[in-house]
C-alpha cells in the first residue's frame, strides 16, 4: 500500500486529490508542520529534505515533490487520463507545474514565515507585504493564462488543476483581495464541484481539527 505523508491545507493537498481521483488505497500520515515534525529526526529518516508531500511506494522507494508525485500517479494510471501525453500538451502541463512551484510556492514563504527570511524581526511586516504583492502578481499571470478555458490545460480536467488548488486557498487564508481574478474564482467553483475535492477538503478539515486539539 502507498503511504502518503501530508499536512492539511499544504501543497500536499494536490496529491491527496490525485489519490482520491484515482481511488487508490493508501495510508495517510499527517506530518504536523505546526509543531515542526517535518524537521524531526524521525521524519527526516523518511525524507531527508524534511518536506511534504512524500509518497512511500510499496517497493520501499520514496517519491517527493508534488509535481513529481502527480506525474508518477498520472503515468502509472494512464487510463484515468489525468495528464496529457502528446509532447506539446505535456510540455504545457510541465510549464504550469513549474510556474506553480516557483512563482506561487516560492512567493508564499515570506508570507507564511517572514522571520525565516530576516535577521531583524521589526522588518517582518514589510517582507510579508512584499511576498503578498509577488503572490498576487503571479495569480494575475495565472488568470491571464487560464483565459476563458474551463481548466488550466483547456477543455479537460487534469492533475495540474489539482496542483493549483491549495495555492488558491492560501491567499484566502491571508485575507488578500482576490476580486481581480474572476476566471480563477470560477475555476475554483468547478474544482469544488468535484467529488474527490469535496472528500479531500472534508477529510483535511477533520485532520486539522484533530491536530490543533493535541
Amino acid at each position: 500500500m502507498l503511504t502518503f505523508y501530508h499536512f492539511p491545507g499544504a501543497c500536499s493537498q494536490a496529491v491527496f486529490v490525485a489519490l482520491e481521483e484515482l481511488g487508490l488505497a493508501h495510508r495517510r500520515v499527517a506530518v504536523d508542520l505546526i509543531r515542526g515534525e517535518a524537521q524531526s529526526a524521525e521524519f527526516q529518516a523518511i525524507n531527508p529534505a524534511g518536506q511534504i508531500p512524500a509518497l512511500a511506494l510499496p517497493d520501499g522507494q520514496l517519491l517527493s515533490e508534488a509535481a513529481a508525485i502527480l506525474t508518477w500517479l498520472a503515468d502509472t494510471h494512464p487510463g484515468a487520463d489525468l495528464l496529457p501525453t502528446s509532447p506539446l500538451a505535456r510540455a504545457r502541463a510541465a510549464e504550469w507545474m513549474s510556474f506553480i512551484g516557483y512563482s506561487l510556492h516560492a512567493a508564499s514563504g515570506p508570507v507564511w514565515k517572514p522571520a525565516k527570511f530576516l535577521a531583524d524581526p521589526t522588518r517582518e511586516a514589510g517582507i510579508k507585504a512584499a511576498g503578498s504583492e509577488r503572490y498576487l502578481a503571479a495569480l494575475a499571470v495565472a488568470e491571464q493564462r487560464l483565459g476563458d478555458k474551463p481548466w488550466l490545460l483547456g477543455e479537460h480536467y487534469s492533475l495540474v488543476d489539482a496542483y493549483l488548488l491549495p495555492f488558491w486557498h492560501w491567499p484566502q487564508r491571508w485575507r488578500l483581495d482576490l476580486s481581480a481574478f474572476p476566471r480563477l474564482a470560477a475555476w475554483h467553483q468547478r474544482m469544488l464541484a468535484r467529488p474527490a475535492v469535496q472528500r479531500v477538503l472534508a477529510a483535511e478539515k477533520d485532520e486539522l481539527k484533530a491536530l490543533l486539539a493535541k
